[in-house]
């Protein structure tokens, strides 16, 4: 995921220098990060609905497992804004570049903002309870059509990048 947000913010930095990207391009962008995202709110909304019963005795724990909702909330809010403004561009390509890069640069902002700082904030909440497999078992969703799918988005986002802008694929 990091290296399509990369890729996407690269390519909105060569927009703001009089080099825009295909629509294909951030379109691919768009669709990978939608998938991505999913999958990841999916993921972190079940970790916090086992996480919630095991901390609600436990002021600090309990904030911190509210926290992550609240930034779920606002991330699934962002690509929604996004994905939005992608929809408006795709129907009008000569006129809505401009509002969906406004939409891209906001939606990196919040990305640098929130998902940077916020490294692994449970992770002892989740030692506490849980051992690595465990964990991993409930947690991992990685399938091999969720593994297809993903390199397929991102194959769409490097075929239609434009020169400049490259990435590396580790499925997420």
């Amino acid at each position: 995921m990091i290296g399509v947000k990369n890729a996407f913010a690269t390519g909105l930095d060569l927009s703001s220098h009089g080099k825009t990207p295909p629509f294909a391009f951030y379109k691919a962008c768009i669709d990978y990060l939608k998938f991505s995202l999913g999958r990841f709110h999916t993921q972190g909304r079940g970790n916090t609905g086992r996480l919630r019963p095991l901390v609600s005795d436990i002021p600090g724990d309990l904030k911190i497992v509210n926290d992550i909702d609240a930034m779920l909330d606002k991330s699934e809010k962002e690509i929604t804004i996004l994905s939005s403004a992608m929809e408006r561009y795709a129907r009008a390509q000569d006129t809505g570049q401009s509002a969906f890069e406004e939409a891209g640069r906001r939606y990196i902002a919040f990305y640098g903002s929130t998902f940077v700082r916020r490294k692994d904030p449970a992770q002892h909440i989740i030692a506490r309870h849980f051992d690595d497999e465990e964990y991993w078992r409930l947690t991992d969703d990685f399938t091999k059509t969720s593994i297809a799918t993903e390199q397929r988005l991102f194959n769409a986002v490097m075929s239609a990048a434009p020169e400049g802008v490259s990435a590396e694929w580790s499925p997420q």
